[in-house]
């Protein structure tokens, strides 16, 4: 691979660690924001990270979608590159 093909797969791959942190904060913002406790594991439940909001938890909502559908076309678009490397290459 050349220097710009090891550039662009460095930043994909950072951008999928990024997504892979803020979409599920998202979501715990998303949930904390309309009213409903996250339970975990038995009696333990996540302390609520946003204010709670009918206005902040549509656009958390939104927010959360688009995140999820980066994370789709980042992860496709990665795995459709190795595979182009791996058996085109």
């Amino acid at each position: 691979m050349g220097p710009a093909e090891r550039r662009i797969a460095s930043y994909s791959e950072y951008l999928l660690y990024g997504l892979l942190l803020v979409q599920p904060l998202t979501g715990w913002a998303m949930v904390s924001a309309a009213r409903n406790p996250i339970v975990s594991l038995g009696p333990f439940h996540l302390p609520g990270i946003a204010p709670r909001n009918i206005d902040v938890y549509a656009v958390l909502r939104h927010a959360h979608g688009f995140f999820a559908l980066l994370l789709f076309l980042a992860f496709t678009a990665h795995v459709s590159a190795v595979l182009f490397h791996t058996f085109v290459l």
